[in-house]
């Protein structure tokens, strides 16, 4: 736990600067962007190929995800720029120093990438020669010496928009039916991954065919780490459109949040729990911040989600940042031009709301 206030000040302040010098569309509330403002940090330089990256904002993969390795270093998952892109997962050492390079052996679009006490699990769109025709998200395990262990097809359907199933995870309800928002996925768009105590949690974003045409939300499943055909449902459907997701473990229950410009217009945050008997329940709020971060529905929110924050054990915090903005979906506005931070428990009830700056 962060007992200590000046330590909680500075972990405060580093995450607000990471927040605010990596929010390209929020040049906001007078911060210093000039390289000079930038503080000293650690500079890895990794030379033998070129890095994949992309300018969108959201409805994209991720460029380079980090994991940490909790016996020290970390993992970092990225692709080249080839046709196909290679996917690349490179280890470092608690210096910095490259350790090992492992070369997947499917091409792809990362989406995250997480530790496991065995070795390490990738989230990923595979590539296809067509991918508007190919929806292909795959989830695989690889050992420490970057062997694979096991490989999990969570959406693989095919057409522009698909009619039929070819291939999918399908959470069901109780009377054997799809949940809603799983009956038929196509174009997964991001991700997360999160370990722990035995099981991979994977929320990924995706359309799904509905009466009225297609539709993007998010759906959490959670892996057995030896056998991903064993699973349990977290969620079907939750932030729509799911702009963007975090999710960690704090060692008892996974904890999520996710950016949505429609239902909700705000940051939801969850707990989860590790299943028992083949069975999780989950906490949803939209509630942890008060207001609204105006959205319009077709990918765009006037705010920022940054990092989740593990402070223990159902001890949890969150910075973000939202502009004031009126004519959002269904007339939503708000007049709130705030960078603040809000820690929240297990119960995802919140216990600490403070305007950074305003």
């Amino acid at each position: 736990s962060y007992s200590s206030s000046s330590s909680f000040r500075s972990l405060l302040v580093l995450l607000i600067a990471v927040l605010v010098f990596s929010s390209e569309f929020i040049p906001a509330f007078g911060a210093d962007c000039s390289p000079n403002s930038l503080p000293e940090v650690t500079t890895v330089v990794v030379d033998d190929f070129a890095f994949g990256r992309h300018f969108g904002r959201y409805f994209t993969f991720a460029v380079s995800p980090i994991a940490a390795i909790p016996s020290g270093g970390f993992y970092v998952l990225t692709y080249t720029l080839a046709n196909p892109p290679t996917l690349i997962v490179k280890e470092f050492n608690a210096a910095s120093v490259v350790q090992n390079t492992f070369t997947l052996p499917n091409p792809g679009h990362p989406f995250d990438i997480t530790a496991a006490p065995w070795g390490f699990v990738v989230l990923y769109r595979q590539y296809h020669d067509d991918d508007n025709v190919h929806h292909h998200l795959e989830m695989t395990a690889f050992s420490h010496s970057g062997e694979e262990i096991w490989s999990k097809t969570i959406i693989h359907n095919l057409g522009s928009v698909p009619d039929s199933i070819s291939e999918q995870v399908t959470p069901l309800d109780n009377s054997g039916n799809p949940m809603f928002g799983v009956n038929l996925m196509y174009r997964p768009h991001n991700g997360r991954l999160a370990y722990g105590d035995g099981y991979v949690a994977c929320v990924f974003a995706h359309y799904n065919v509905f009466d009225d045409g297609g539709h993007t939300g998010d759906t959490l499943i959670l892996f057995d780490d030896q056998d991903p055909d064993t699973w349990v449902t977290g969620w079907s459907w939750a932030t729509s459109h799911s702009l963007q997701q975090e999710l960690k473990f704090d060692g008892v229950r996974f904890v999520y949040s996710g950016l949505g410009d429609a239902f909700p217009q705000q940051i939801q945050y969850a707990t989860i729990g590790v299943p028992v008997d083949g069975k999780t329940s989950a906490r949803l709020k939209s509630t942890v911040i008060e207001g609204t971060i105006v959205g319009n529905a077709i990918g765009d929110a006037s705010g920022r989600m940054g990092d989740l924050l593990i402070f223990g054990e159902g001890d949890y915090g969150s910075v973000y940042a939202r502009h004031a903005c009126s004519g959002g979906f269904s007339g939503s506005s708000s007049n709130v031009d705030e960078l603040g931070f809000v820690r929240f428990d297990s119960s995802v009830a919140h216990t600490v709301r403070a305007e950074l700056k305003s």
